[in-house]
């Protein structure tokens, strides 16, 4: 049934245990690549699971039709689905939904989630958005502990994971609206509706930084972030700037 359906970064995954958590089925799906976001519909033992990219996604279908990929003691069924990507629904969602939407920056705490992960989006990009450069200027607020970029609708966003909370709070007064180049890629950012991303593997667009600091100071050495950063995003990002962000060119 799968191969009748275009390709898409979203699945749609059938025959869930009653009890199964988006924990579970995070960690499950995460084997196959970046897990953007999860829509669980408990009730009727479904989910959509959207990857980071096709190539992801399609994985997780390969590896259903040759072994059986089981939670909670049953065998899931996954194909792709007619959605491209997964918008959070509305207030007015079924209350039978069980609807996991990423938090804001606006008027919302970041102990509504785990408080760790940022979802930031890249807009204004004159340069090409690199998992260096987000490194460079977000290790400067804290401990990170896992980053990775990619491509969603169109638009350049990176999930940012921290050791702690409170880091993640500094890194979001300190650099939202900033820019990363001068006048290029400001940063819009909000809570992740992930307590914890998960990286199977280290590649160009993602990176589990598990040595700590000496891991983050090792992996810039190695990599460049292109076009010299922001001189003033880098200070507000060390604590060492007051002025408010520029405006967006």
């Amino acid at each position: 049934m799968s191969g009748e359906c275009v390709p898409s970064k979203v699945l749609h995954i059938r025959n869930l245990p009653e009890n199964c958590s988006e924990k579970e089925l995070s960690m499950m799906s995460s084997v196959y690549g970046v897990v953007i976001r999860i829509l669980l519909f408990s009730k009727k033992q479904q989910a959509l699971v959207e990857f980071a990219s096709i190539e992801e996604s399609t994985a997780m279908i390969v590896a259903s039709l040759s072994h059986e990929i089981r939670i909670g003691g049953r065998n899931i069924i996954a194909q792709f689905s007619s959605r491209a990507v997964l918008n959070v629904p509305s207030q007015t969602a079924p209350a039978t939904e069980v609807v996991h939407k990423p938090k804001s920056s606006e008027g919302k705490s970041p102990e509504e989630s785990d408080g760790r992960v940022l979802l930031i989006t890249v807009t204004n990009v004159n340069v090409p958005v690199t998992l260096a450069a987000m490194v460079e200027v977000f290790c400067k607020c804290g401990t990170l502990s896992k980053v990775v970029t990619f491509n969603k609708n169109g638009r350049e966003q990176s999930l940012v994971q921290y050791k702690s909370s409170q880091d993640a709070v500094t890194a979001m007064s300190r650099l939202q609206g900033r820019n990363v180049y001068p006048n290029s890629n400001t940063l819009s950012i909000q809570y992740s509706n992930l307590n914890d991303v998960t990286i199977t593997c280290n590649s160009d667009r993602a990176h589990d930084f598990a040595a700590g600091p000496s891991e983050v100071s090792s992996f810039l050495r190695k990599h460049k972030s292109g076009p010299a950063l922001c001189p003033s995003t880098l200070e507000s990002a060390a604590g060492r700037a007051s002025e408010a962000p520029p405006p967006s060119a």
